[in-house]
């Protein structure tokens, strides 16, 4: 659930026919890809905002309490405490695995936040709200389409 691929199959069908035979190669720009999608994750978390650029709900008194008696940074920001979502503290945050000439598939991985998949379902049982900040944005995956874009008619010049 808190993965998913930047996979370029398709792509490279679509693009076989039209450029007959000519060599390219989208390693880059499928990385770049998935640069973009974690780079946004970063940015809407540390934002307070989901995927969809919502406002994720605000925290409860009590769990701000709780945050700041356990010594969180910041204990008053949804998603933020540990730097385990945002890449802050010292952590890593989202995680890439790049694409090679090879496997042309970026794997953009947040299996290692052990509770994001709580956050990003909410948990009924816990009172713990929907709060979905693993996903590809609108604004993410407009910028990706550009950028191959951008790439692809280079090519075909």
């Amino acid at each position: 659930m808190v993965k998913m691929s930047v996979d370029a199959k398709a792509l490279n069908k679509k693009m076989a026919k039209l450029t007959k035979g000519f060599k390219y190669d989208l390693t880059a720009q499928i990385n770049k890809s998935a640069e973009i999608i974690q780079r946004d994750i970063r940015l809407k978390t540390k934002g307070q905002m989901d995927i969809d650029g919502s406002r994720l709900e605000k925290l409860k008194k009590s769990t701000k309490i709780a945050k700041k008696k356990a010594g969180y940074t910041h204990p008053n920001a949804p998603l933020q405490a540990t730097g385990e979502m945002t890449g802050q503290f010292g952590k890593k945050g989202v995680r890439i695995k790049e694409a090679t000439k090879r496997n042309q598939v970026a794997i953009i991985d947040g299996t290692h936040v052990p509770y994001g998949i709580y956050h990003q379902l909410g948990d009924e049982s816990k009172n713990l709200p929907v709060r979905k900040w693993f996903g590809i944005s609108k604004d993410a995956e407009q910028r990706i389409i550009i950028t191959m874009a951008r790439k692809i008619n280079s090519l075909l010049k």
